[in-house]
């Protein structure tokens, strides 16, 4: 997937673009309820779903290799097929984000998509695994564009409670955050899988056990987003 660099850099462009257009506005931010605490904590929590989410996925892939069953081309065929499908609904993902309308929206959507490759890892059947592959990347998609709409508007948001702050700057700040939490949950996940396969490595069923706990942390990882995290409306331009 992309990652957290390139994404915070293409957020940081557009709101150095809206910094430029004069589209700043601190009662506007004020006015919604929003606090630069607010803003950050909205990014820490998006932060921790997104990356959980994602750690999970990332997880399944190493775990790709160990199906339970069925064809051994079909661990690699899936992982290709999920990065294939990242690719092309890529394209699409911009368009279908607008008419969701809602980065929180997409989130869910998102990491509910790729939650399904661990669910179709658990099964036997290689159709199941290779449409849980198109679902992931169709979701890893979704996820990527919606942080990059995300992190942009928080930073206009963020500039416009503290008007000596550059939405540029505010963006970097926030990028910060994502780009912390991302290899920490990654390092978690990892952590996880050790502690599974370790002690209960020799059980038939510890692959099984462990693809059940990731696809509950990418349950969770949608929940929480649904749940906690507030969506972010740009001041309007005055």
């Amino acid at each position: 997937m992309e990652s957290a660099t390139s994404h915070g850099t293409k957020a940081l462009d557009a709101a150095r673009v809206e910094s430029e257009s004069g589209a700043r506005a601190p009662d506007a931010a004020a006015s919604a309820g929003w606090t630069r605490r607010a803003v950050r904590r909205n990014m820490l929590v998006m932060s921790c779903c997104f990356a959980l989410g994602e750690a999970a996925l990332v997880s399944v892939i190493v775990l790709s290799g160990a199906a339970l069953a069925g064809d051994p081309h079909v661990a690699a065929l899936s992982n290709s097929v999920l990065y294939l499908g990242f690719v092309v609904f890529s394209l699409g993902a911009p368009a279908l984000h607008e008419w969701l309308g809602s980065d929180r929206r997409a989130f869910v959507l998102g990491l509910a998509a790729i939650n399904l490759y661990a669910l179709s890892k658990m099964t036997t059947s290689d159709e199941l695994q290779i449409m849980g592959a198109v679902a992931s990347g169709f979701g890893g998609a979704m996820l990527w564009i919606a942080e990059g709409a995300f992190l942009t508007k928080l930073a206009l948001i963020d500039a416009g409670c503290e008007p000596q702050l550059s939405p540029a700057a505010s963006a970097s700040q926030l990028s910060g955050i994502f780009a912390t939490i991302l290899p920490i949950s990654l390092t978690m996940c990892k952590l996880l899988a050790s502690a599974v396969l370790i002690p209960y490595g020799h059980r038939p069923d510890a692959i099984r056990y462990l693809l059940g706990l990731y696809a509950l942390v990418g349950m969770l990882a949608a929940l929480c987003m649904h749940v906690f995290v507030r969506e972010p409306l740009a001041p309007k331009p005055v």
